[in-house]
């Protein structure tokens, strides 16, 4: 039976999103607080990402716990390619991280003083209902082992 974190491992892993808004921003993305958020989705502007963190999974083979994070991208209500390549160009990056083939990121990152080995979709890129605005919303949850 999978435990879950303790209080301890969750406060541990709170920055997730801030850290992945923060990646997103600094590969040319977005801006942080401008179109870039983390925990919470803003009324505006119509394009933007959100970070959150959600309860990930504990890894079997090491027992260590890998935290999850969900990506949501939001574009103009008439604009579905933007969000879905603006999705794509995300899952993109995130999955450089601890990827062999990017030797620059084989090891993985720090952000923030904490160590990413590696960042893996745990579902493909998924439409979700549109907002009370009518924008369109695409969603994609990773895995990240640190």
């Amino acid at each position: 039976m999978e435990r879950s974190p303790t209080k301890e491992e969750r406060k541990k892993y709170m920055n997730i999103a801030k850290d992945f808004a923060q990646h997103l921003a600094d590969k040319g993305l977005g801006t942080l607080n401008v179109d870039i958020f983390y925990g919470d989705m803003p009324a505006t502007p119509d394009r933007c990402i959100v970070a959150f963190e959600y309860e990930g999974q504990e890894n079997e083979n090491t027992g260590l716990y890998n935290p999850g994070l969900k990506i949501v991208v939001r574009s103009e209500p008439s604009d579905y390619n933007q969000a879905r390549s603006l999705m794509q160009h995300i899952e993109d990056e995130l999955c450089k991280i601890g990827n062999e083939y990017y030797p620059e990121l084989a090891s993985g990152i720090i952000i923030n003083a904490t160590h990413y080995l590696r960042v893996y979709p745990a579902l493909g890129v998924t439409p979700i209902d549109r907002d009370p605005n009518n924008r369109r919303q695409f969603v994609q949850n990773y895995i990240i082992l640190k």
